[in-house]
């Protein structure tokens, strides 16, 4: 099937696509893991170091947890199943002085390509979620205005249960996402 082979000679293990579930097998996240997590998160580059993500950490069987999972929308929550922790990632939209932050979710979806690199690194998963309902989450952390929750991030250790991977995803040729001179035309290698 076109699509589903990786140039793993070209891309680190660690980037390469996982066995394809998101099902979680109820594992806990110690507390020093998800310190781990929002540190590799921390040391995002940042324009102009304005580093304008936050994170909100709920822990299975806290109040946080509880709020993100009756949040997410029914598919969501059942993915979220089994999920040890789940994460708010927030973006900030405006500056101290009111003014809009253009960019910023740009640079929390590298911070939270960095966590999920580092929990991939730790031997644990990510599952990102966007179907939820932002407004009860703002009220019920008093989040200010001048942030939006983005995305929820579940976190635990996949499910060894192999009956439940998903097919694989298929993703577009680079041919179709990478050009070079104008749109379209895609780079071609010289023999060597």
């Amino acid at each position: 099937m076109a699509g589903l082979s990786v140039a793993t000679d070209i891309v680190h293990p660690l980037l390469t696509p996982a066995a394809n579930t998101q099902i979680f097998d109820g594992s806990a996240l110690p507390w020093t893991r998800v310190a781990g997590l929002l540190e590799a998160a921390r040391w995002t580059t940042s324009r102009w170091n304005r580093q304008p993500w936050r994170f909100l950490v709920g822990r299975k069987g806290d109040r946080t947890f509880h709020e993100l999972h009756r949040a997410l929308t029914p598919t969501n929550r059942t993915t979220a199943r089994g999920a040890g922790t789940l994460i708010l990632a927030l973006r900030q939209t405006r500056s101290v002085e009111g003014g809009p932050l253009d960019g910023t979710e740009y640079e929390l979806g590298l911070a939270v390509a960095r966590l999920s690199v580092q929990a991939r690194a730790t031997g644990w998963r990510i599952a990102q979620l966007g179907g939820f309902r932002r407004r009860p989450l703002m009220a019920a952390f008093e989040v200010p205005a001048d942030f939006e929750p983005f995305v929820i991030l579940a976190v635990g250790r996949a499910t060894a249960d192999i009956s439940c991977a998903l097919p694989p995803r298929p993703r577009l040729p680079l041919a179709e996402i990478a050009f070079t001179g104008r749109w379209g035309t895609t780079h071609r290698r010289r023999a060597s």
